[in-house]
């Protein structure tokens, strides 16, 4: 109704998120679809540089994500990164979305070894967190579990720093084993 009205559908709030960064949040597929139809941009960036996929990924809405690449979201606007260098891996990662992490990986072929401004992985943002089954998928995915950041840390390095035992077990026998 307020886009018939003429609303803006693009309009920003003061973070800078536009209508298809909330609905991306909230994983409203149709409100997404009524946005794209009238003439949304589909990768507008909040003041910290995320785009509506970072926020999708946030969540784990794997049929919002993948609906919004269907609706010519491009391979560079996939691989966007947020002020922090963090793509839709690393927050999906971070934020325990198992599922989504292993459809970015299987589905999507999305780069497992993609690092942020601090030099980390997924893998290390998932072992900081605790998010075993996710190092599990992206240890599978073939990311290397020796690869270390800009600050000289493995993942199991910050697993074990974290506290996140389980999680240093599995990246110590993971590196033992080549």
């Amino acid at each position: 109704m307020l886009l018939q009205l003429g609303s803006n559908c693009s309009a920003v709030n003061l973070d800078g998120d536009t209508p298809l960064h909330k609905a991306c949040l909230h994983g409203s597929k149709d409100i997404a679809r009524i946005l794209l139809t009238a003439g949304a941009h589909v990768s507008p960036r909040s003041q910290l540089q995320s785009t509506p996929l970072h926020y999708a990924a946030s969540r784990g809405h794997w049929e919002l994500l993948k609906f919004l690449l269907q609706n010519d979201v491009s391979t560079a606007d996939m691989n966007e990164q947020t002020s922090s260098g963090n793509t839709i891996l690393h927050i999906a990662a971070e934020c325990g979305q198992e599922a989504l992490v292993d459809h970015l990986l299987t589905d999507l072929y999305f780069p497992g070894d993609a690092i942020n401004d601090m030099g980390d992985s997924a893998l290390h943002i998932a072992a900081a967190k605790g998010h075993g089954k996710i190092i599990y998928h992206l240890l599978e995915s073939g990311v290397d579990a020796k690869k270390r950041n800009s600050r000289g840390q493995t993942a199991r390095a910050i697993a074990e720093l974290k506290g996140q035992w389980e999680c240093a077990a599995r990246l110590r026998a993971r590196e033992r084993a080549g």
